[in-house]
């Protein structure tokens, strides 16, 4: 499953000098949204494998993943079939927003 954030594809060197900071609210952001979607995680396995054969036979593919886009506040689905995006989709629900905020915080408790 590639779960990726928008700031290490602009800024690959930035995963090498995170704060401590940073890597709390990186790592709760990322294992918030692996919980949402490890139900799906054959579905989406078996995607990206079909997409990675693709790639080693050298037919044309894009990119596939899910991106945290950190800057816009949301994720994005990437490469996947419309069928698995709608489930992907549905992993989510508007009070995700105030659920990750309470997580960050509690988060954010023990540094103090």
């Amino acid at each position: 499953m590639y779960i990726l954030f928008d700031v290490f594809i602009v800024n690959p060197t930035k995963a090498d000098n995170l704060t401590y900071e940073e890597e709390i609210i990186i790592d709760t952001i990322f294992n918030f949204v692996e919980e949402r979607i490890k139900i799906l995680k054959y579905e989406i396995d078996q995607e990206e494998e079909a997409m990675f054969q693709k790639r080693i036979k050298g037919e044309p593919n894009g990119s596939i993943g899910t991106m945290i886009e950190l800057k816009n506040k949301r994720v994005s689905f990437v490469g996947y079939s419309e069928k698995l995006i709608e489930k992907l989709k549905g992993c989510f629900t508007e009070k995700d927003s105030l659920v990750l905020s309470e997580r960050l915080g509690n988060a954010f408790k023990y540094l103090n």
